[in-house]
């Protein structure tokens, strides 16, 4: 029951806002039903009292995209990259950031190193849900790619993309 989770977890805050974990997971319902600014809020607090919570620096990159904050967007995914450069979700979104602000060459670049990763990549060693990730993304990289096709004006970056 969402309601209530939402009422549990201000009721948890009200007696300990230091409490990530509750800002996390309200940040996560918020952004699941669509209150993306107080999602950004929640997520950011709960980063603030641990950093290191990639799961919801991925969260916060979420709400960054749909509040239009492209360049905070990309720097949040390219943490969680440094992190783990196999996580082809966030690779995605970083490329998909990139294009929302018109940056048509790194959009390109992303796109560009999920290919590579997917071809010469050896799936047997990487934990089976991201094995499975990464055997399922020639779709989501030609989705992209069409995407991105559609937004780029320069003819040349263009022609290599496609």
């Amino acid at each position: 029951d969402i309601q209530k989770a939402v009422v549990y977890l201000r009721d948890t805050l009200s007696l300990d806002s230091r409490d990530d974990e509750a800002h996390s997971f309200l940040g996560e319902i918020l952004l699941q039903e669509g209150d993306y600014e107080e999602a950004y809020y929640h997520l950011s607090k709960s980063l603030e009292l641990n950093e290191d919570d990639m799961e919801t620096m991925k969260l916060k990159g979420e709400a960054c995209l749909h509040l239009e904050y492209y360049e905070e967007a990309v720097s949040v995914f390219e943490t969680v990259l440094r992190e783990d450069s196999y996580d082809l979700h966030c690779r995605l979104k970083l490329a998909l950031a990139y294009a929302k602000m018109g940056d048509d060459t790194n959009a390109e670049r992303q796109i560009q190193i999920i290919d590579q990763m997917s071809q010469s990549a050896d799936f047997s060693g990487l934990p089976n849900e991201k094995s499975q990730q990464w055997k399922n993304v020639h779709g989501a990289i030609q989705s992209l790619k069409r995407f991105l096709l559609n937004h780029i004006d320069d003819s040349e970056n263009k022609e290599s993309l496609s």
